[in-house]
């Protein structure tokens, strides 16, 4: 129109009698300049809608109807259709109006193609075989995060079927790049496909509980894109055998399992999208704590249950002794000790998580001589029945700090009660592991002088020469109920990290220098941090 002389006078001399032009194209990089013509000269109102197919014009709101079924650039029209039929008038202006009603204005789709920006849409796919596509897009699109939900077993293995795991496990070979998260109900042969993914280390997957009768599948991509896809409940046993290449399968994916799909690249409908995934991720992840948890207590209960009948047994045993054979009493009376300083010892572990459990662990912080409340602890160690190591062929070392060969005072801040509790612990729980050996404590001063204001640590080091922590131990050996002895409530070790810990200090494992037993180092603030 704007190339060709005479229409372009026709219509700027109907402009210039006050008549509106209103154009519905698709505004594209090739045609914006002639669309900035036509807005130039004309004073036309454009606006844009993708795809939009045909050409016609209508006048004075369907008086007359002008069609023609091809417009090339500066070529005479072959062919031309006119109607001032008022019935057809009204309806191709109701067309019009229809198409108006959904289009964009010319100024935003400027926007969208000077700055790049891709338009939001939210679509509603009938067709299965564009679904299908657009879902291969969308994965090998994919630059940040992949994730999905399939709420049913049969919607797992519907997308099993047509390669979609295979690909996923493809990204997840071939990116460093792109984290994969998957929420998909649980059986057995869904186990044994996903371990290829699960070898993957940016690939993640929880599982729900299936959703019955709801057969769909949800995937976010980056962020920024969604499709939610029902799946048809169709026999796919025999394609999930096939042994066909990922390409392959893409071709020859039977399209017609999959029904109505919505795509979005609306960021709220994204967020909702997204919104939901990671609600279900949390809930899966907290459904595990709680089952961890549950196995945690029912151990711990049966441990306790040990832990109390033993001790409980024995003092019974003894007092039934001491009716029976009176005389016998003062050689009943240590075992009856010993097994109730166990009973003992078991309740105030108990009573110390429920402290550290809710944050009432109070400290009686006080300026103490390390040196002095170790010495003192390992002789108490010693000597008290429920820790005796006199039927052990074990020897308690312990190296105080020295300076020029002088044992030097030590200074501290910490509650002392706490810190020989701390002691109690990490000898009894090296005493339990060595049958035959040494266990040796040392204090190394990283203060250049203790009197001063400077905040620093000192280090505590307590080894022995038993067998050594086992392997499966070392990711929960600070946890509550962490125990593979025979004896033991696996709370010693979670209490004495909180105790440390709620000093400034921290507690941790090292491997001994020979590889033998075990090696607990942990450390403590020469200075006073605590508020009263």
């Amino acid at each position: 129109m704007v190339d060709v002389e005479s229409i372009k006078e026709a219509r700027i001399k109907a402009k210039n009698r006050g008549v509106k032009f209103r154009y519905v194209t698709e505004v594209t990089p090739k045609n914006l300049s002639y669309c900035k013509e036509m807005i130039k000269y004309f004073g036309a109102e454009i606006r844009h809608l993708d795809d939009v197919k045909g050409n016609f014009e209508i006048s004075d709101y369907g008086k007359e109807y002008v069609a023609i079924a091809n417009l090339q650039e500066t070529k005479p029209l072959k062919q031309l259709i006119y109607s001032n039929v008022k019935e057809i008038g009204e309806q191709q202006q109701y067309i019009f109006d229809t198409l108006w009603n959904k289009t964009i204005s010319f100024d935003e789709k400027i926007k969208e193609i000077e700055e790049g920006i891709l338009p939001e849409v939210t679509e509603v796919i009938r067709n299965s075989a564009k679904a299908q596509e657009l879902e291969w897009n969308l994965l090998k699109m994919a630059r940040e995060e992949i994730q999905i939900i399939y709420s049913t077993v049969k919607a797992y293995k519907m997308q099993r079927s047509v390669g979609v795991i295979d690909y996923l496990a493809k990204i997840a070979a071939e990116s460093d790049n792109v984290k994969i998260k998957l929420l998909t109900p649980n059986d057995y042969s869904i186990q044994e496909s996903l371990q290829s993914l699960k070898d993957g280390n940016n690939i993640d997957i929880n599982y729900i509980e299936p959703k019955s009768g709801i057969i769909i599948k949800t995937l976010v991509v980056d962020k920024k894109h969604s499709l939610v896809m029902e799946l048809k409940d169709k026999d796919y046993s025999t394609a999930a055998e096939e042994k066909d290449s990922i390409l392959l399968k893409t071709e020859t994916a039977p399209a017609a399992e999959i029904g109505i799909s919505t795509y979005s690249n609306s960021k709220p409908t994204v967020l909702s999208y997204l919104s939901i995934f990671e609600t279900l991720w949390r809930q899966t992840e907290l459904f595990e704590q709680l089952k961890q948890a549950d196995i945690l207590k029912t151990e711990f209960i049966n441990i306790a249950a040990h832990e109390l009948r033993t001790p409980t047994q024995t003092i019974i045993g003894y007092c039934e002794m001491i009716n029976i054979f009176p005389e016998k009493k003062d050689e009943y009376i240590n075992p009856i000790k010993r097994n109730s300083e166990r009973l003992y010892k078991l309740t105030q572990d108990i009573l110390e998580v429920s402290r550290i459990e809710s944050n009432s662990l109070k400290l009686d912080i006080e300026k103490i001589e390390l040196n002095e409340v170790i010495n003192e602890t390992v002789i108490d160690f010693i000597r008290r029945p429920l820790y005796s190591i006199n039927n052990k062929d074990i020897k308690i070392n312990f190296n105080p700090s020295n300076n020029n060969n002088h044992q030097s005072p030590l200074f501290v801040y910490a509650d002392k009660n706490r810190i020989q509790q701390v002691i109690f612990n990490l000898l009894d729980n090296a005493s339990k592991f060595t049958e035959k050996g040494e266990i040796t404590l040392s204090i190394k001063d990283d203060a250049e002088n203790n009197s001063n204001e400077k905040c620093n640590d000192i280090t505590i080091r307590i080894q022995d020469t038993g067998k050594g922590i086992d392997s499966e131990m070392l990711p929960r050996l600070f946890k509550k109920f962490a125990t593979k002895s025979e004896r033991g409530t696996g709370l010693g070790l979670y209490i004495t990290k909180n105790i440390i810990e709620a000093h400034g200090g921290k507690i941790w494992t090292e491997k001994t220098s020979n590889g033998k037993g075990t090696l607990f180092v942990f450390t403590l603030p020469t200075r006073n941090n605590h508020k009263k």
